[in-house]
């Protein structure tokens, strides 16, 4: 099954991730487009999370592509008050083990390309290759605690995170 294979390999990541994977096997919804790009925008119906009427959340569908694009324009994301921070502070896309990547989250942006531009590679990833056919992605907005703390270097606190069928 590929939620498990996933759990697996992103539980032996370089970064301590704490997330709940809930069952990812809803409906699924093909992506937007914004100047041609396959676009994914943020929003409840495919947050991967528990639902209190039992119904599952969706899933994203993209084309194959050499990028895409991600908006979160008008989204509220739930934040922890003990975090004490105001916005996400990261996004890691998840393909692989050796396909693992992150983009900052900059405060007022809410557009991002994901590229081999844009996509830094954590320890052990090759560059960002695009989007393969066949693919199930993950992508996670949250926070990265780098304190003193933190157990493995850093540790990644997921506010919303949906996967993403590659067609």
């Amino acid at each position: 099954m590929k939620d498990n294979k996933f759990r697996d390999y992103l539980l032996q990541s370089t970064a301590a991730i704490v997330l709940v994977l809930m069952n990812g096997l809803g409906c699924t919804q093909e992506s937007e487009h914004l100047d041609g790009v396959p676009t994914i925008r943020v929003d409840n119906e495919h947050w991967q999370t528990e639902r209190s009427d039992g119904s599952q959340p969706l899933r994203y569908q993209v084309p194959a592509a050499d990028r895409i694009i991600l908006d979160a324009t008008g989204y509220q994301f739930s934040i922890p008050a003990s975090l004490r921070i105001g916005s996400p502070t990261m996004i890691m896309v998840s393909i692989d083990k050796d396909q693992q990547y992150g983009i900052a989250w900059k405060p007022g942006t809410t557009k991002y390309t994901f590229s081999s531009q844009t996509l830094h590679p954590l320890k052990g990833s090759q560059p960002f290759p695009g989007l393969r056919a066949g693919q199930e992605i993950v992508i996670m907005i949250g926070h990265v605690d780098m304190s003193a703390n933190a157990t493995s270097g850093s540790t990644f606190f997921s506010f919303w995170f949906a996967f993403v069928d590659v067609l």
